[in-house]
C-alpha cells in the first residue's frame, strides 16, 4: 500500500457543505479552529463517506478497535459523541470501514477530546495487510474539543479501516463531528485556480482620457507584470558569486527573494570562537541587492546540538549564553534592514539545545526578543521540517507548531518528481494563508553533477541535492521547467487590450508592480507608468478603481503611519517617495519633505501665517462617482484639529475629513465627498495654529460608482467580512447566517421533498421609530406603528427632566408610563431619552438657578428617581445627551460630573447598555466640535473615570443629516468610531426636507444598515401627528416652519408619504423575511436568513402531517452555519 497522507491548515473559512452520495462537493472547505471549544462545530461536508458522523444515531456505522470498549454520550450542550474507555493499548478506540478510491484526494477532519490532562491523538487508516497511515494528528485535552485536520492520497482502491489512537491508554478517547470527504484531481486543481483568482489577483480598471477629459476609446493598453507580491524564491549557495552561469540562470527567472544555504550560520560565520569571518555572506548580500532580489537570513542559531560549533557545545552554561547573545547581536545587527526574515530558531520543535544546556525554559523566546529588538522591521519565523510533510511525525504536528509558536510569543530525483513538484507548488500558491515559497535545490552545482542524477530511492547519494532544478552546467532538468512554467504562468504576466466605449480597460491581474503602457491611436502618444496592485485586505489597495471597499481605520497615534488604502487611488506621490512631484504650496507657507528615523518620506509645511497655509494636489473629480479619502497626519508640538479639505474657483471650501492629530506620532483622518460637477479641485491641508508645522503623509483619494457602493453594502449584509473589518468582535456575517434544516420522519429517516416555510419573526437588528405622547390615545398612531413590526422606540420628550418635573419636586410619570405599558404590552424595546441633557437651554430655569451642592443633589435625585423607575423597562440609557458639544453639569459640578453620572446609572440598571449621544458626528465635516476623534476623546474621558474603565458605552448617532447627505463621509466615520469596539446605534435618523429626502432616506438608512458596526436604527419622525399637517408637507429649504416635523413618514391622517414607504419596503426586505422551499434528497433545505427568531413549518408530503416550530438565529463565530434537527 502506498498512501501519501497530507495536514492541511488554515483559519480562514469557506462555508459549503455536501454530501459524496451521488453529489460532488462544490468547494474546499479551508476553515478549521485552532481554539479548544466547549461544543464542536458540525462536520464538514455533513460527514461526507463517513457513516453517522455527529453518532446521533448511536454507534450506527462505528466498531470497536482493539479491546477497549465503546459507548455513545450527550454533553451537557446536548451533542452526541463516541467514547473509547477500558483501553490497554494505545490503538485501543472506535473505527469504521471506508472504501477508498485510487485517484481521489480526501480531505479528513474531526473533533476529539480525552477526559483528563493533554496528550496528542493521531487518526489512522489500516488496510487489510495491517499497514497503517496517520491522516492527522493534534494535541487535544480534558474540558473542550481539539480540531484535527488532515488527507490522504491512495494508489490503489480498496477498503481501510479508520481508527483513533493516543498512547496514554489511562484516558478515554472521545471524537465527534467525523468527516472524509473525496475530491476528484479535476475538482483539486479547479479549486486551487479559483483560490489564485481570489487570493492572488484583482480586478485592475483603467480609464483613459484625452487632454480635454473625454474618454477615450479604443486606446491601446498593455500592462506587464514586473514584480510579484507573491515572493517565489530559491535558495543559493555561496559557489553563486564566482559562477556567472549561475549568477545567469537566477537571475533570469526573476526570482523575488533568495535564502542562503549555509553561509549566515554560526558554524560558517565563526568556525573558532571569536574569529568571525562574513566575507562571504557580506558578498552575497550585495549580489542579491544589486539585482534586487529580498534575502531571508537563515538562520540565528539552530537548536539541533549537531549542527552548532564544537567549540560553543563544549562551553559551559554562562559562557554558552554570553556567546549566544553575542551571536544574535552580531549577525542581526550587521544585517538588520537589510534582510526581510530571520529564522530565529532553526528547528525549535524537534530540538531543544539552547534550552536544556542553559537551563532556560524561555531561552528561545529570550533569542527572539532580542532579535526583534535589533531588527524591529524583519519578519521573525519559526521554520521546522515535517509538519506537513510527514504527519508520523509527533513532534511537530500543527497543533505542536502552533503551541510551540504561542510559547515563544507569551515571552515579555525519480521520474515522478517534476509532476509532484508542480502539485505541492500549486497547493501551496493556491492556499489563502501562504504568503511566499523559497525553493531549496541545495547545493549547486556540485550536488547536480551527473552521478547525482541517477535514480535512486530514500536519501540522496553523499554530497548530492534532493532535488535538483538543472544540471551542473544550468542546463533545465524537468524540475527545472516545471518552476519556469510556473514563474512565466504568476509573475512575467503580459496583457494586451483596448478600451471600450466608456474609455475603459479592465482586466484580472495578480498583485505587484505593473508597467502600464497607453497609446492614443489618433495621435500616436504614448504614456506609461507604474502602478501597484496591493491586496486591500491589508488595508493597502491600488491606483485603479477599487473593487472593494477598505473598511479598516485606526483610533490610534502610531509611530508610523500605515502604507496608503488602495495604493494612494487618485493621488499622485502618495507616499512622498518621490519627492514633492505632484504636490504644491498651497497659500504664503514653504513645504518640504523629510524622512523619518523609521524610513518614511513625508510632507511637511512650515513658516506658515494662515490655517490653509500647507500643501495641495490639484485632482479631477467626477459627478456621480463616491470618493472615500483617507491620510496620516502629524504636528510638530501639541495637539490640534487638522482638516483636510477641497476648493475650487467658484465655490467655499468642502471639509473632507478632520482629526484630533498631536505631535510624535501619525493620526489617520478618515473621510469621503460627492460632487455635483465634473472638474479639478484643489486638495489641501489646514490647522489654525500657524505656529506648528502639518506634516502628512500616505495620502489617498478613492472613486467609487454608485453601483459598487450598494453592492459594497449588499455584500456587507450576505457575506463575509471580518477580513477587512478587524477592528469589531469576530462575527462571520454582518446580518445573516445560513441556516440547514434536517428533516427526518418518524423512524428518523431522511425526508426528501419535504415542504418547508419560514417566517422571521423578531430581527435581532432593531429598527425603531421615535413617538410622541399623543400615541397614548390615538387609535390610528397605535394602529400604524404596531402594524410595522418595529422593533424599538424613542420617547420624544416624555422622559425628559423637563417633562418629568417641571417645578422642583414635582415629578409626574403619568405619561412616560403609560407609554411604557403600550409598548410592553407589543413586544417592542424602549429607550430611555434621556436622563440628563448637557446643553443649558434644554434644562429648566429653576435647574439652572441652583448653585453647585443643590444641583448636584437634584441630579442624583434625578438619576434615581427616573432609573429605578425603569430600570430592567429600558434597554439603553442616554445618560448625558450632547455631552460632547455641550458641558452644563461640568461647568458648574466639575470636569468629571458627566462621568460620575455614567457610573451611578451603570449601577442602578446593570442591564441597559449606557449611551453617549451626539449630532454632527457623521452628519456635517464641518462641526469641528463633534468630530470622530473628538467623540472618541470624550468616550475614553469618561471610561478613564475610576471604576468606568470596563463600561460598554454605546456610541449613539443621532443622524440629523441635511437634505444632502455626504454618504462616502458617513462610512467613513463608521470605520473610526468602529475601532472603539462599542456599540453603535443611530438614534434619531432623519433627512431634511428636499425633492430627494426618500430616495436619501433609503440610501442612509441602507449605508447604516450594511456597516458592521451599526447595531440598531432609530428613526425620527417628530411631533406626530400635528407636525406632519397638510402645511407642514409644502416645500420648504432648510429648517421646517414652527412645529413642523423635518421628515414626516405619513400626513396626520397617518397615510404614508413617499419616505412612509421607503421605510415600509426596507422593514419588510430585512425585518419580514418569508422563505418557502424543500427539503433535498438527504432531507436538508438551507438559505441565508436575518439574525433573529423565526417560525418554521414544515410539512410531509406523503402524510399532510405538519410540525411548526421556533428557534433563534445568532451570531457564533464558532460555526458559519445553524444545524436544526427536526423530527415529523
Amino acid at each position: 500500500m502506498d498512501l501519501r497522507a497530507t495536514n492541511f491548515m488554515n483559519p480562514n473559512g469557506l462555508d459549503h457543505f455536501c454530501c459524496w452520495c451521488g453529489i460532488e462537493a462544490s468547494s474546499y472547505d479551508h476553515s478549521a479552529s485552532i481554539k479548544c471549544l466547549a461544543d464542536p462545530l458540525v462536520p464538514q461536508y455533513q460527514g461526507g463517506l463517513v457513516v453517522n458522523p455527529q453518532f446521533d444515531r448511536g454507534l450506527e456505522g462505528w466498531n470497536v478497535f482493539g479491546n477497549g470498549k465503546v459507548s455513545v454520550r450527550k454533553s451537557d450542550l446536548e451533542n452526541q459523541f463516541i467514547v473509547a474507555y477500558d483501553r490497554r493499548q494505545a490503538s485501543d478506540s472506535f473505527s469504521q470501514w471506508i472504501n477508498v478510491d485510487e485517484g481521489l484526494l480526501y480531505t479528513f477532519s474531526a473533533w476529539v477530546q480525552i477526559s483528563e490532562g493533554k496528550g496528542t491523538v493521531a487518526v489512522v487508516l489500516r488496510d487489510s495487510s495491517y499497514s497503517r497511515t496517520v491522516i492527522g494528528s493534534v494535541i487535544a485535552r480534558s474540558g473542550c474539543w481539539s480540531m484535527v485536520k488532515g488527507g490522504i492520497t491512495a494508489n490503489v482502491s480498496m477498503r481501510y479501516e479508520l481508527y483513533f489512537e493516543s498512547n496514554n491508554t489511562g484516558t478515554e478517547l472521545w471524537a465527534d463531528s467525523v468527516s472524509l470527504q473525496p475530491f476528484t484531481r479535476s475538482q483539486w486543481r479547479a479549486q486551487q485556480t479559483e483560490n489564485i483568482e481570489k487570493v492572488r489577483k484583482r480586478k485592475l480598471r483603467v480609464h483613459v482620457t484625452d487632454k480635454e477629459g473625454n474618454k477615450l476609446r479604443r486606446a491601446q493598453i498593455t500592462v506587464e507584470q514586473k514584480i510579484a507580491q507573491f515572493p517565489i524564491g530559491c535558495a543559493v549557495a555561496a559557489t553563486i558569486l564566482n559562477h556567472t552561469n549561475y549568477q545567469n540562470w537566477f537571475i533570469s527567472r526573476a526570482f523575488a527573494a533568495t535564502t542562503f544555504d549555509n553561509e549566515m550560520k554560526w558554524y560558517y560565520t565563526e568556525g573558532n570562537q571569536g574569529q568571525e569571518n562574513y566575507t562571504i555572506p557580506d558578498a552575497m548580500l550585495a549580489f542579491f541587492r544589486q539585482h534586487g532580489v529580498c534575502v531571508r537570513g537563515h538562520c540565528v542559531q539552530w537548536d539541533h546540538e549537531k549542527f552548532n560549533p564544537d567549540w560553543a557545545k563544549a562551553l559551559s552554561p554562562s559562557e554558552l549564553w554570553d556567546a549566544s547573545l553575542k551571536r544574535v547581536g552580531s549577525v542581526v545587527s550587521r544585517y538588520a534592514g537589510q534582510v526581510i526574515a530571520w529564522d530565529v530558531m532553526n528547528e525549535n520543535m524537534h530540538y531543544q539545545f539552547f534550552e536544556e544546556r542553559l537551563g532556560r525554559k524561555n531561552a528561545s523566546a529570550m533569542f527572539y526578543n532580542v532579535a526583534k529588538v535589533l531588527d524591529p522591521k524583519a519578519t521573525l519565523f519559526l521554520n521546522e521540517y515535517n509538519t506537513l510533510e510527514n504527519p508520523n511525525d509527533m513532534d511537530v504536528i500543527p497543533s505542536r507548531y502552533i503551541q510551540r509558536f504561542k510559547e515563544i510569543r507569551s515571552y515579555s530525483g525519480n521520474e515522478e518528481m517534476a509532476g509532484y513538484l508542480e502539485e505541492i507548488m500549486r497547493e501551496a500558491y493556491s492556499h489563502p494563508a501562504v504568503q511566499g515559497i523559497i525553493l531549496w535545490p541545495g547545493n549547486v552545482p556540485h550536488g547536480c553533477r551527473s552521478e547525482c542524477l541517477k535514480e535512486f530511492t530514500g536519501d540522496p547519494p553523499r554530497n548530492c541535492s534532493k532535488m535538483c532544478l538543472t544540471d551542473s552546467n544550468f542546463k533545465n532538468l524537468p524540475n527545472g521547467d516545471v518552476v519556469d512554467r510556473l514563474m512565466k504562468e504568476w509573475n512575467r504576466e503580459n496583457l494586451k487590450g483596448s478600451t471600450d466605449e466608456n474609455g475603459v480597460y479592465e482586466h484580472q491581474v495578480f498583485y505587484g508592480q505593473h508597467l502600464l503602457t497607453i497609446l492614443n491611436p489618433r495621435t500616436g502618444q504614448k504614456q506609461t507608468r507604474q502602478l501597484e496592485c496591493l491586496d486591500d485586505s491589508e488595508g493597502k489597495g491600488s491606483r485603479v478603481e477599487a473593487s472593494s471597499y477598505n473598511h479598516s481605520a485606526s483610533i490610534k497615534c502610531l509611530a508610523t503611519p500605515l502604507v496608503p488604502q488602495y495604493g494612494g487611488g487618485l493621488v499622485v506621490n502618495p507616499q512622498f517617495d518621490k519627492g514633492l512631484e505632484g504636490w504644491n504650496a498651497f497659500g504664503s507657507g514653504k513645504i518640504s519633505t523629510r524622512k523619518s528615523a523609521f524610513g518614511n518620506q513625508f510632507i511637511v509645511a512650515s513658516d506658515r501665517h494662515q490655517a490653509s497655509d500647507s500643501f495641495l494636489q490639484w485632482l479631477y473629480l467626477e459627478e456621480g462617482l463616491i470618493y472615500t479619502f483617507s491620510a496620516w497626519v502629524q504636528i510638530s508640538e501639541g495637539k490640534e484639529t487638522v482638516v483636510v479639505a477641497l476648493r475650487d474657483s467658484s465655490k467655499p471650501r468642502m471639509v473632507i475629513g478632520s482629526v484630533l492629530a498631536q505631535s510624535g506620532c501619525w493620526s489617520m483622518v478618515k473621510g469621503g465627498i460627492t460632487v455635483n460637477v465634473s472638474k479639478t479641485f484643489e486638495l489641501y491641508f489646514e490647522s489654525n495654529n500657524t505656529r506648528i508645522e502639518l506634516w502628512a503623509d500616505n495620502v489617498s483619494l478613492q472613486p467609487f460608482t454608485k453601483s459598487q457602493w450598494r453592492d459594497q453594502q449588499t455584500n456587507n449584509i450576505e457575506k463575509v467580512i471580518a477580513k477587512i473589518y478587524r477592528a469589531l468582535p469576530p462575527m462571520e456575517q454582518v446580518r445573516k447566517r445560513k441556516l440547514r434544516l434536517h428533516v427526518l420522519d418518524k423512524q428518523g429517516e431522511k425526508l426528501q421533498g419535504a415542504k418547508v416555510i419560514i417566517e422571521q419573526k423578531k430581527p435581532h437588528f432593531p429598527i425603531g421609530c421615535a413617538v410622541a405622547a399623543t400615541i397614548v390615545n390615538h387609535t390610528d398612531y397605535q394602529n400604524w406603528f404596531t402594524s410595522r413590526g418595529f422593533a424599538a422606540t424613542t420617547f420624544d420628550n416624555e422622559m425628559k427632566w423637563y417633562f418629568t418635573e417641571r417645578n422642583q419636586g414635582h415629578e409626574n410619570y403619568t405619561i412616560p408610563d403609560a407609554m411604557v405599558a403600550f409598548f410592553k404590552q407589543h413586544g417592542v424595546s424602549v429607550r430611555g431619552h434621556c436622563i440628563y441633557w448637557a446643553d443649558e437651554k434644554y434644562n429648566l430655569a429653576w435647574v439652572k438657578a441652583l448653585p453647585p451642592r443643590e444641583l448636584l443633589n437634584a441630579a442624583i435625585s434625578r438619576i434615581g428617581s427616573v432609573m429605578s423607575r425603569y430600570a430592567g423597562e429600558v434597554i439603553a440609557w442616554d445618560v448625558v445627551n450632547e455631552n460632547v458639544h455641550f458641558h452644563f453639569f461640568e461647568d458648574r459640578l466639575g470636569q468629571n460630573a458627566s462621568a460620575k453620572f455614567y457610573k451611578i446609572a451603570a449601577t442602578l440598571d446593570q442591564q441597559a447598555t449606557m449611551f453617549l449621544n451626539e449630532y454632527n458626528t457623521v452628519e456635517s465635516p464641518e462641526d469641528m466640535e463633534v468630530i470622530p476623534s473628538k467623540y472618541i476623546q470624550r468616550l475614553e474621558q469618561i471610561r478613564s473615570f475610576p471604576g468606568n474603565e470596563d463600561m460598554v458605552i454605546a456610541l449613539g448617532l443621532q443622524g440629523h443629516f441635511d437634505s444632502n447627505p455626504n454618504l462616502p463621509y458617513v462610512r467613513a466615520c463608521l470605520d473610526i468610531l468602529g475601532e472603539t469596539k462599542m456599540p453603535i446605534w443611530f438614534t434619531e435618523f432623519d433627512i431634511g426636507r428636499g425633492p430627494n429626502q426618500a430616495e436619501y432616506l433609503e440610501e442612509v438608512m441602507r449605508e447604516a444598515y450594511s456597516h458592521p458596526a451599526v447595531q440598531g436604527i432609530i428613526l425620527w419622525p417628530g411631533n406626530v401627528p400635528r407636525g406632519c399637517k397638510s402645511e407642514c408637507l409644502v416645500e420648504f429649504q432648510g429648517d421646517p416652519p414652527q412645529n413642523c416635523s423635518k421628515m414626516c413618514l405619513t400626513d396626520s391622517n397617518f397615510k404614508n408619504l413617499p419616505t412612509g414607504d421607503v421605510v415600509d419596503k426596507l422593514l419588510k426586505e430585512w425585518n419580514r423575511e418569508r422563505l418557502d422551499g424543500n427539503t433535498d434528497d438527504n432531507g436538508v433545505y438551507e438559505h441565508q436568513v436575518f439574525y433573529g427568531h423565526h417560525l418554521v413549518t414544515i410539512s410531509d408530503p406523503r402524510t399532510g402531517h405538519s410540525v411548526t416550530t421556533q428557534f433563534e438565529v445568532t451570531t457564533d463565530e464558532k460555526s458559519k452555519a445553524l444545524d436544526v434537527w427536526i423530527s415529523l
